[in-house]
């Protein structure tokens, strides 16, 4: 849990460092990065804020700037950061499988099965 943390305000100082981001702003794009993802409601929860407008604040410029991206709407809205600026700064915290296209799923599933013959049901799940 350290590294996570520390790789992690690495990657917060330098996004921080070419953006200038505002201090709400800085925790939001931490949030979503110690969490890969987060929804609306999850967001709102962590931070406890009860009105939809106030995520609105924290979340402030980041997906204007393209740091983070939205789908959907309202409360099944979910954020992530943008790949690309994770990968630009380096970022080597965990990430998971969660955000990924099931069609690319698919596709890395078939990928190990072609290099490892002989995995287990257990070992693709």
């Amino acid at each position: 849990m350290r590294r996570l943390h520390k790789v992690l305000i690495q990657f917060i100082e330098k996004v921080n460092q070419e953006f200038q981001l505002k201090s709400k702003e800085i925790i939001s794009l931490g949030l979503i990065a110690q969490h890969t993802s987060l929804t609306a409601l999850e967001f709102s929860s962590i931070l406890g804020l009860e009105e939809k407008e106030a995520i609105r604040t924290w979340m402030g410029r980041l997906v204007n700037l393209k740091l983070v991206k939205s789908r959907g709407k309202t409360k099944g809205t979910t954020y992530l950061v943008e790949p690309g600026i994770l990968k630009k700064h380096n970022f080597k915290g965990q990430t998971n499988l969660k955000n990924i296209q099931p069609y690319r799923l698919d596709a890395l599933i078939i990928e190990n099965l072609n290099k490892i013959e002989k995995s287990a049901i257990s070992d693709i799940q």
